[in-house]
């Protein structure tokens, strides 16, 4: 398993670009900050602290594609935030 730097931007990028998927505002905006904190929070980790995050992070994506289908399936109505 590697923790390399370019790694884990990748699996950042890959998170949020799945959190952007989301038509719901509340659900895509909820997302993107969990992710950033999430990486925020585990980006001073080494060693077997690291990889747990990171396997911990790559289930997360797994998770939030699955999520993002799904939610995908159904139609919201836009909130005024959104519709200026």
């Amino acid at each position: 398993m590697t923790t390399s730097p370019q790694a884990v931007r990748s699996l950042y990028r890959s998170m949020l670009r799945e959190a952007r998927g989301f038509t719901n505002y509340n659900f895509r905006n909820y997302f993107i900050r969990r992710t950033r904190d999430s990486f925020r929070e585990n980006a001073n980790l080494k060693g077997e602290d690291a990889i747990k995050a990171i396997n911990e992070a790559k289930n997360d994506l797994k998770i939030l594609h699955r999520q993002n289908v799904i939610s995908n399936m159904y139609d919201f109505d836009k909130l005024v935030v959104e519709k200026v």
